[in-house]
């Protein structure tokens, strides 16, 4: 079972989530996730292009909401503008994940990006994004590899 880039922020409860996963999984079954990393998702882009951590890196009982007028999948603008998301820490995922009853196998975080996650990102030569050389590098992607015990 596989959960694709940019699933779980639509999820209020992430506890919830993990029992669904393990639900569709058998005894030795493999579930794969890669996933905007929780630190991302925290940080917010000063005018200046300096990061700021400004939305909560743990799982709130609210979800963020936003405004975003342009679709992120490609040109366009919503006619829904209104986002809602919700944020879940490395440690809360993984322990929704075990507590569901899932081994984690292997976990990763990485410093690039399938898209532009933030406006000062560049795209380099093998497709993927990645913060500008000399500043700090922040994780921007992670994956887990679990397994049903």
């Amino acid at each position: 079972m596989y959960t694709g880039v940019g699933a779980i922020c639509w999820i209020p409860d992430i506890q919830g989530w993990a029992q669904v996963v393990s639900s569709f999984l058998e005894p030795g079954g493999i579930f794969y996730m890669r996933e905007g990393h929780p630190m991302m998702w925290a940080l917010d882009w000063l005018d200046n292009d300096e990061l700021r951590v400004k939305y909560a890196y743990f799982e709130t009982t609210e979800p963020d909401a936003e405004e975003e007028h342009e679709t992120y999948a490609g040109a366009g603008v919503v006619g829904s503008p209104l986002n809602y998301a919700w944020n879940h820490g490395i440690g809360e995922t993984l322990d929704a994940l075990i507590r569901a009853g899932l081994r984690i196998d292997r976990v990763e975080e990485y410093d690039e990006c399938e898209w532009q996650g933030l406006p000062m990102m560049i795209q380099e030569e093998d497709g993927l994004w990645r913060l500008p050389e000399g500043r700090e590098r922040l994780p921007l992607m992670w994956s887990v590899l679990a397994s049903k015990v």
